[in-house]
């Protein structure tokens, strides 16, 4: 069974544009990483969040992978982004639960 993540990044409305195209590039590399299986991007247009719903093989590759981003630098080019810098990224790990 794939690992789910919902990663929300609470994004300064004045600078959703430019976010959205910093993040178009970024996600390239996203795509690639190993581990990586699917990726879903939607937007909160009243509160001016994006949520990405992504699947990986497993949580430990997605802790892998945000390490990674973290060590390149993509964490510092965010916190200009997001509202209160890196606090405004929160990543949940999710299952799937039978209701």
């Amino acid at each position: 069974m794939c690992s789910r993540i919902i990663a929300e990044f609470h994004v300064e409305p004045e600078k959703l544009s430019e976010f959205k195209e910093v993040m178009k590039e970024a996600l390239v590399d996203t795509r690639s990483f190993n581990g990586f299986i699917k990726l879903e991007i939607v937007e909160d247009v009243e509160n001016c969040i994006l949520y990405a719903l992504s699947e990986w093989e497993s949580h430990s590759h997605y802790d892998d992978y945000v390490a990674w981003r973290l060590e390149n630098g993509l964490g510092d080019l965010l916190d200009q982004y997001l509202v209160e810098g890196l606090q405004g990224f929160k990543p949940h790990k999710v299952i799937e639960t039978n209701m």
